[in-house]
């Protein structure tokens, strides 16, 4: 289950200051790139007097476990495919 990042000392809400931001990032834990990103972004937002509560979901591990064997697999000869292309070399 993803966890909410709140802020330890949210300002307090006022009639002259609008409602804190809550944010939701979506990323896919497909390696260490999207994690990294979605770790900054979120850092970044909390470091704002305008954001009070940040979520990260990992959107793959909200998918079935087919869904995730497909994409790992696809990405797999994606990758296989394009290597080859490269280097002259026709996959059959």
């Amino acid at each position: 289950m993803p966890t909410i990042h709140r802020r330890r000392n949210p300002p307090a809400h006022t009639p002259e200051r609008h409602p804190q931001e809550r944010i939701l990032i979506l990323s896919a834990g497909v390696g260490a790139g999207h994690n990294t990103a979605a770790a900054a972004v979120k850092q970044a937002a909390l470091a704002r007097d305008d954001v009070e509560d940040v979520l990260v979901v990992d959107v793959l591990e909200q998918s079935s476990t087919l869904y995730r064997d497909l994409l790992g697999k696809g990405y797999v000869v994606l990758v296989e495919n394009a290597v080859a292309g490269r280097l002259g070399v026709r996959r059959q």
